[in-house]
């Protein structure tokens, strides 16, 4: 299977969060889509989320979860009318158990709504949309996601806060849409330290006494009581 890069119009509803936000996309498709294919888009992420410490400040809780089931959302009456544009995707993930949470956080429901990331169409043709280095979020498979209460709801707390995790091994499983190996995993993101880099290969438990250990940015301790957009809001400014 190959995978194209380039920026889809009309998917920032998927690409915000697969749920409540993680991510805003920022172009349009380069060319028509090809059966078989996966595009990678690539966007601006809403909050950080790829080291120890964007997760202990950010996140509200990590949690093994699956995706129960998911439903196609219709393109828009003007893409049916050009006959090309996006194919929106909703699920509902199982959390199968919660890992680690942060203090004072409140309780996290037993199944979440999200916007997953669905497909472009250019006539009869659909592509499965997929986020760079990141997974698609696929039935039959396991993850490990680090949850965030936003403004508007749950939601993951990045491309970076979501890791493949079939059969207990952190970094195996669907990424990008595809079968992926621990070691993919960690050549994928060896040139930077990231919490996918350093945690590939290993169990769930390792992960969460790296967080258990990692102390969050000075400047957002005391705002645990507000939404994690809001939390990044008064460290940052507001977001656009």
């Amino acid at each position: 299977m190959r995978a194209r890069k380039s920026l889809v119009a009309g998917v920032t509803a998927a690409l915000a969060g697969l749920g409540a936000g993680a991510y805003f996309s920022t172009g349009s498709a380069q060319s028509p889509p090809a059966a078989g294919e996966v595009t990678i888009a690539h966007g601006d992420a809403r909050l950080p989320s790829d080291l120890p410490a964007d997760w202990v400040g950010y996140a509200d809780h990590v949690a093994e979860v699956e995706l129960l089931s998911e439903q196609e959302v219709p393109p828009s009456a003007e893409e049916l009318r050009i006959g090309e544009g996006y194919i929106g995707r909703t699920g509902t993930l199982a959390v199968q158990r919660v890992l680690w949470s942060r203090e004072g956080a409140a309780p996290l429901p037993a199944s979440l709504p999200m916007n997953l990331a669905g497909w472009e169409f250019s006539g009869d043709v659909r592509r499965r949309l997929a986020g760079h280095d990141t997974p698609r979020v696929e039935t039959g498979h396991t993850y490990l996601m680090a949850v965030s209460r936003y403004s508007e709801g749950w939601g993951p707390l990045g491309p970076g806060g979501t890791l493949p995790y079939d059969n207990g091994v952190i970094g195996q499983g669907e990424s990008q849409g595809a079968p992926q190996t621990a070691d993919e995993a960690r050549a994928a993101t060896a040139a930077r330290s990231t919490v996918a880099s350093t945690m590939a290969g290993q169990p769930a438990e390792a992960l969460v006494a790296l967080l258990r250990t990692t102390a969050p940015d000075p400047k957002v301790a005391g705002l645990g009581g507000l939404p994690a957009d809001k939390r990044f809001e008064q460290v940052t400014g507001p977001i656009e």
